[in-house]
């Protein structure tokens, strides 16, 4: 939902400024393992059960309105590899296409119930956003962006205790799903100001 009120703030506000968005690493759950665990049972357990209960309905009605048709079923993962493939896609390719791939590994996750840390949920992501599959492949098979992804991940973890987090300019920051509008004022505030 971040994501999409983000965009939609970023083309609302045109061309009075220049855009650069990038993804960084953060794990909500380091210790996870690949083959995942039940979506809904991990949510229960992280932040009670009634609180989820009650936040389902209005998280499918919000994100409806922002064109995500959320789902609860399905596991969550160890997000290493997808982080990494992130990585790749954000050096070798540049910001654009790193933005893609992360819309398919969103949509994935929060829509289709598919586990992120699954090899070939991974592959298929990274081909659905016009990347090569062999070139995904070795990134997968080999070390690759690993030290990099934990590093940045660490580096994150002191600061940001949940997503969506962004950091505009390295001088405004804030955490959630924010309106568009908050994004507008933001984006306001830092023009108006240099």
């Amino acid at each position: 939902m971040g994501k999409r009120r983000l965009e939609k703030a970023i083309a609302q506000f045109g061309d009075r400024a220049n855009f650069s968005v990038v993804w960084r690493p953060f794990f909500l759950n380091p210790d996870l393992p690949a083959e995942g665990v039940p979506k809904l049972e991990y949510y229960h357990h992280r932040f009670g059960k009634a609180r989820v209960e009650s936040m389902i309905p209005h998280m499918k009605q919000v994100g409806q309105e922002e064109g995500i048709e959320f789902e609860y079923g399905g596991v969550i993962g160890n997000t290493m590899d997808a982080h990494r493939l992130m990585e790749w896609a954000l050096q070798v390719h540049g910001e654009k296409v790193q933005n893609d791939l992360s819309e398919q590994l969103m949509r994935a996750y929060f829509e289709k119930n598919e586990n992120v840390a699954n090899r070939s949920i991974l592959l298929r992501c990274v081909k659905d956003a016009g990347l090569d599959e062999k070139v995904g492949a070795d990134v997968l098979d080999g070390d690759q962006y690993r030290k990099e992804v934990k590093e940045m991940a660490n580096k994150h973890a002191r600061v940001i205790n949940g997503v969506p987090f962004f950091n505009i300019n390295n001088r405004i920051k804030f955490s959630g799903a924010q309106p568009v509008e908050q994004f507008l004022f933001v984006f306001d505030e830092l023009t108006e100001n240099d």
